[in-house]
């Protein structure tokens, strides 16, 4: 008997680290399972994981079927491998259909989310629309099951230039680089204050044209040349220090920058016809495109040769992570990301400035409204977070935090080469 316990009690701990280690190296899974609906009815989820998947990003998905509604949501937050993690809804009906997930260890990671016509919309964008809905968040606050992370936080403020930062928005782990007349401006919760200008040159610059990010690295060409530059101005945005990249042949200033490929920025020449492979990092930079040898064209993940006069003649920049979709009910359409885990972006036009929505890959007919800009291609995407502009100011969205002001640049109105760039470290 002693033996057989022995036994059985192996096996069991086998089977448990089979399943620990299906979870953590496994692909992921889909399951259906039911939870209580208003603490006495019950819904049925929906819930698929993927993990460990290539090109793919670490996600859950969730369809919550209630009369006939589909609520379709996804999330990139880590709930450390468990499934069935959402373990109730709450469920209001009014002039809105809204729910309310409770998750594992009440995780708050989105907002109340209500059909409004068909469309998903944040409960912060309807608030003070449904009396009803107002006393359903007011009860969810009383249990200590929602807390307002949706507010926009522009008390706090520290003002450089022509530069106003909201300090208390700035999103940890992610580094902000943005052009100014003598240099750049740094963003990131490491700075003092949170913003840095790094002055690069002695006087104002005010076109900032050749001017791009590779990982923590920006670059902008030395002003010491009227119509050439043989030397570049590499800042670590982390750091704040400067340095110099500087070579023994001149580039024009009639160049443009196709785009960053692995923390290397590809830059075209177009007076010399010459593609440049620069790397910030290691100081190097090497010409590997010309009238002998094919530029190099990237596609979504492949390579490609491309006559250098095709390049000159028609600015052709890289496709990276963004892919634009046909479509013409809407301004725009950029998709984010891979089948399991990405999103569509909807840019529909009203009036002067485009209304944004999202779907996720998995339910493309759900959309969600998240904001309204002013401009559909001063857009940047960093896993689920989208930075965008509001008139002068650089706002982010994510369904942690909605939407958020960043910082506004007084001079944006008047000069829109000074651009910005986003690193996530």
């Amino acid at each position: 008997m002693k033996k057989l316990f022995k036994l059985l009690l192996v096996m069991f701990i086998l089977y448990f680290i089979i399943q620990g280690l299906f979870k953590i190296f496994g692909k992921g899974y889909s399951m259906t399972y039911s939870v209580p609906l208003n603490k006495t009815n019950s819904v049925t989820i929906e819930e698929t994981y993927v993990s460990n998947t290539k090109g793919e990003k670490t996600n859950y998905h969730w369809n919550i079927k209630i009369n006939d509604q589909t609520f379709s949501i996804q999330t990139y937050r880590h709930f450390g491998y468990s499934s069935k993690v959402i373990k109730e809804v709450r469920y209001y009906q009014g002039a809105y259909q809204c729910i309310y997930p409770i998750f594992k260890g009440n995780k708050q990671i989105m907002d109340v989310l209500c059909l409004d016509q068909g469309v998903l919309k944040n409960y912060t964008n309807l608030k003070g629309k449904d009396s009803g809905l107002d006393a359903f968040v007011a009860q969810l606050i009383n249990e200590k099951l929602y807390e307002d992370h949706f507010q926009d936080l522009t008390t706090e403020k520290y003002q450089s230039g022509e530069m106003t930062l909201y300090t208390e928005n700035v999103v940890d782990g992610h580094y902000l680089a943005i052009n100014s007349y003598r240099g750049v401006y740094t963003i990131n919760t490491r700075n003092p204050r949170k913003l840095y200008e790094v002055k690069m040159f002695d006087d104002d610059i005010y076109q900032r044209e050749l001017t791009a990010l590779a990982g923590l690295y920006y670059i902008s060409p030395d002003d010491s040349q009227d119509y050439d530059f043989s030397s570049l101005k590499v800042v670590n945005i982390k750091s704040n220090e400067v340095s110099s990249l500087d070579f023994n042949f001149n580039i024009s200033y009639n160049s443009y920058i196709q785009g960053v490929v692995d923390d290397e920025i590809y830059l075209i020449d177009k007076s010399n016809r010459k593609q440049y492979k620069i790397n910030p990092k290691k100081k190097t930079i090497e010409e590997i495109g010309n009238e002998s040898t094919p530029s190099q064209y990237y596609d979504r993940g492949t390579w490609s040769e491309v006559s250098i006069y095709d390049v000159v003649n028609q600015e052709r920049y890289f496709n990276t992570n963004v892919y634009q979709l046909e479509d013409s009910s809407y301004a725009k359409v950029d998709k984010v990301g891979n089948e399991k885990s990405g999103y569509l972006y909807y840019y529909r036009q009203a009036g002067g400035q485009y209304e944004v929505y999202r779907a996720n890959v998995q339910s493309p007919n759900q959309l969600m409204y998240l904001f309204t800009t002013i401009d559909k291609d001063l857009v940047t995407y960093i896993d689920d977070y989208v930075y965008y502009y509001n008139g002068n100011t650089l706002r982010v969205y994510q369904d942690q935090i909605g939407n958020r002001s960043i910082y506004t640049n007084r001079e944006y109105e008047f000069n829109k080469t000074l651009d910005y760039y986003v690193y996530q470290k």
